[in-house]
């Protein structure tokens, strides 16, 4: 059931083996990334692009905070 996999992985126990597995493959999916980020240079400038975008959006948000705390 679903509710049993999620109990289960919800324990965070080293002696889990659901947990173990899901780790695992976690950090394969991890590393097979690394790998095709180091070896792509397309992906690379994608990452990079998506990147700036984010923190010119966060400056933003950061700049309109300032903005309205001293309006107040």
């Amino acid at each position: 059931m679903p509710s049993t996999i999620l109990r289960k992985l919800g324990s965070y126990s080293r002696k889990n083996r659901l947990y173990q597995a899901f780790r695992e493959l976690g950090q394969v999916v991890r590393t097979i990334f690394l790998l095709r980020y180091i070896s792509d240079r397309g992906l690379r400038q994608q990452v990079t692009a998506c990147t700036n975008v984010v923190e010119g959006y966060n400056h933003f948000l950061d700049w309109l905070s300032e903005i309205l705390h001293h309006s107040q």
